[in-house]
């Protein structure tokens, strides 16, 4: 029998890797080979791709081409421009031909490759699917907008990424809505070190909670807003809480870590925080805390730390708004609005405070986990291809 293959392209090219890397690593290497055959596409060399080479998935990377293009579109001259735009075109339409693809995924928002690989699809007729797992914003001028209408699928994460998708002009006929998962048994299987040999590693002593927040240094991704709560925590509780950020920082975001930095050395947080740059280790680290945070200060369309720390009975205390407050549940964590910094700051409070309380949300947190296991969304996936394939 015939294996279908689904072409999946990563846009990101700012040099960091995150969940939606994650999420076509562990799509690609579930899918029923039988039936499916992944081939993977980034614009950047990284971790993920060379993962996905070594479990024997195809891999190409656009960088050499995306230099070009992008060399030419940002070009002064209208003339050279236009080379860009036919360029790109046409160097993806040979793509789609070379390697026989029979579905496209476009990997973060419907919004990339709008004027790409979504019309040389329809031209070639082929299935479209876009997962809806970052910004959705409306598109200008009727081609856009009419094309915007024509994919197979869009893919939302969330209800809120349903309501981001609506809002920004795709028909809810195309929208279907899933929920992100976690390979479990495969984030599980990572765990190497005990938990007292990490809190050793930091140095912490017995009394002292650890929180871990684990995200890309960002400003979106609430930092700090999680420095402004422990400044105005009591002393007794700041003294025995202390916050590992886990994160790499790009070249865009380096002036927001050194406001960070300086915000440290003003609020005298040193004591208290530390920043860990990129980890491999996190499943430790999580396992290792007594609660996670989760911070961002705009809506995230799922959030897939909050999962992955809940599966190894780590509590979540996340945003109302967004993914985080759709997975975080009463008895599985605590949920603050990150524009009142003292919401959280009660929030870390109450947990550093409550042992027996940290205890009962690790339970919760296993239990609430369970729910996202990684087969569940695969299985879902599956049937989306065929159903588009047929």
């Amino acid at each position: 029998m015939k294996r279908s293959r689904i072409l999946m392209i990563e846009f990101n090219e700012d040099f960091t890797v995150g969940g939606s890397h994650q999420v076509l690593f562990d799509l690609a290497t579930h899918l029923d080979p039988e039936r499916f055959e992944p081939v993977c596409a980034f614009r950047q060399n990284n971790m993920f791709a060379q993962r996905l080479q070594s479990a024997g998935v195809e891999v190409h990377l656009f960088e050499e081409q995306r230099k070009k293009e992008v060399r030419l579109l940002h070009s002064s001259s209208w003339l050279q421009k236009m080379r860009g735009r036919l360029y790109a075109l046409r160097w993806r339409l040979r793509f789609l031909r070379k390697h026989r693809i029979d579905l496209v995924l476009i990997n973060n928002t419907p919004n990339f490759g709008l004027n790409t690989w979504l019309p040389l699809a329809h031209l070639l007729r082929l299935s479209c699917f876009a997962n809806a797992m970052g910004e959705v914003f409306p598109v200008q001028g009727a081609l856009n907008k009419k094309l915007f209408r024509s994919f197979d699928k869009v893919l939302a994460i969330s209800q809120h990424m349903k309501r981001e998708s609506l809002a920004a002009g795709i028909p809810e006929r195309c929208i279907d809505v899933f929920p992100l998962s976690v390979d479990l048994e495969a984030f599980r299987s990572r765990l190497s070190k005990e938990p007292a040999a990490v809190r050793e590693e930091l140095g912490l002593s017995d009394e002292q909670v650890l929180a871990v927040m684990v995200g890309n240094i960002r400003e979106w991704k609430g930092q700090h807003v999680v420095l402004q709560a422990i400044s105005q925590l009591p002393e007794d509780v700041k003294k025995r809480l202390f916050v590992a950020f886990v994160g790499a920082v790009s070249k865009d975001d380096s002036d927001y870590n050194e406001r960070l930095q300086q915000m440290v050395k003003e609020e005298g947080l040193a004591p208290y925080v530390t920043f860990l740059g990129s980890r491999r280790d996190v499943p430790d680290l999580f396992r290792a805390a007594d609660f996670a945070i989760h911070a961002s200060t705009t809506p995230e369309p799922f959030g897939l730390v909050v999962p992955e720390a809940m599966s190894v009975g780590t509590p979540v205390i996340g945003t109302t708004i967004g993914g985080p407050g759709e997975v975080i549940t009463q008895t599985s964590g605590m949920t603050f609005d990150p524009s009142v910094p003292e919401q959280l700051t009660q929030c870390l409070q109450t947990l550093v405070r409550d042992q027996a309380l940290r205890e009962s949300l690790s339970r919760g947190a296993i239990q609430r986990a369970e729910e996202y296991d990684l087969p569940r969304y695969v299985e879902h996936m599956e049937q989306l291809y065929e159903q588009a394939l047929r």
